[in-house]
């Protein structure tokens, strides 16, 4: 307050979108000044798990697989991927396929990737309907413009003697996941088939 060129300003706070913090600073009463425009500063938030895992937001919603499936995931299973609480993970929830009644298939397994904030690594882990646990440190590749992140993870099952990579993707609404060196007790066996999940 005061004369001379001062100017008395409103000023809100928007704080309700999750994802952006706006401040506006408007003129309510200008002394000496002719005219002087409202100013807007806008601040995104920044999401460390989506930073580690750039295609996260993709990979959310449900899926079905339609080719590569086996014995212990056929084709037809459903999957179901969504932000864990606090928001940084994706739980991974995978079911048989639906009954022909239209009930919901029993689950089969559960996977979480985990963004650890005081070592910046990211951890997976997947728990089957038997017990099986398999674990993974998953690392980011950017092929390039225009392409899609591709998860790859090397995945241990120590008990099995067991080891395979895989590399995850989303090219619109397809989810890929391939394998390659596939060991079982530290003997190569054919890689299991590249799966092909479709957005439903």
């Amino acid at each position: 307050r005061g004369s001379g060129g001062s100017v008395n300003f409103e000023v809100t706070y928007d704080l309700r979108d999750d994802a952006v913090f706006i401040v506006d600073f408007i003129p309510t009463c200008l002394d000496g000044l002719d005219t002087l425009a409202p100013v807007r500063f806008a601040w995104s938030r920044v999401d460390p798990f989506v930073e580690a895992l750039p295609i996260a937001e993709e990979l959310a919603g449900d899926w079905v697989l339609t080719s590569g499936g086996h014995e212990g995931m056929p084709d037809g299973s459903t999957m179901a991927i969504s932000r864990g609480a606090g928001g940084r993970s994706l739980v991974f929830m995978i079911r048989e396929p639906g009954m022909p009644d239209g009930a919901v298939g029993a689950i089969m397994g559960i996977e979480q990737i985990w963004f650890d904030a005081d070592t910046g690594i990211l951890h997976d882990r997947f728990i089957s309907v038997d017990g099986s646990v398999m674990t993974a440190e998953p690392t980011i590749e950017h092929p390039g413009d225009g392409v899609s992140p591709v998860v790859s993870s090397r995945w241990t099952m120590d008990e099995a003697g067991m080891s395979v990579t895989s590399r995850m993707w989303v090219d619109g609404d397809d989810l890929h996941v391939a394998f390659t060196d596939h060991l079982m007790n530290g003997e190569a066996t054919p890689d299991p088939p590249a799966m092909l999940w479709k957005r439903r």
